[in-house]
């Protein structure tokens, strides 16, 4: 008789690594193997989980994933970096966050609501007005 291993959901992240930063103190979170990056002003710090449970406790506040394994939030947002036909947001914080092609084509429809838009338009789109 085999023995069944039984699955259970990962928790969610909260205490010490989420709770211990105000929720308007994250300015991005970033996936690194099973840990979750928490970037704040003040540094940042490794929490176990995954990038969905992280984003999910950022409920209410306004940002976007930009890439598979980066969610930013608007307010972070200092300004954009091109190289070559990469995009990446510039974070108040002196973080680069990659904005995958998908994310630049949901930036365009955020803020703007003509059919053509820049890919320069896209990036302004998350910075702050």
């Amino acid at each position: 008789m085999a023995l069944r291993r039984r699955r259970t959901p990962a928790p969610a992240i909260e205490a010490p690594a989420l709770a211990a930063a105000a929720l308007s103190d994250v300015l991005c979170l970033q996936m690194e193997d099973h840990y979750v990056r928490i970037h704040t002003a003040q540094g940042s710090r490794l929490a176990h989980g995954t990038l969905g449970q992280a984003m999910a406790a950022q409920a209410g506040r306004e940002g976007l994933q930009v890439h598979r394994s980066w969610w930013v939030a608007r307010d972070a947002v200092r300004g954009h970096v091109w190289d070559g036909r990469n995009l990446r947001l510039e974070l108040v914080n002196g973080v680069q966050a990659p904005v995958s092609r998908a994310a630049v084509a949901r930036l365009r429809g955020r803020r703007v609501a003509a059919a053509r838009v820049t890919q320069r338009q896209a990036a302004a789109a998350m910075e702050p007005a």
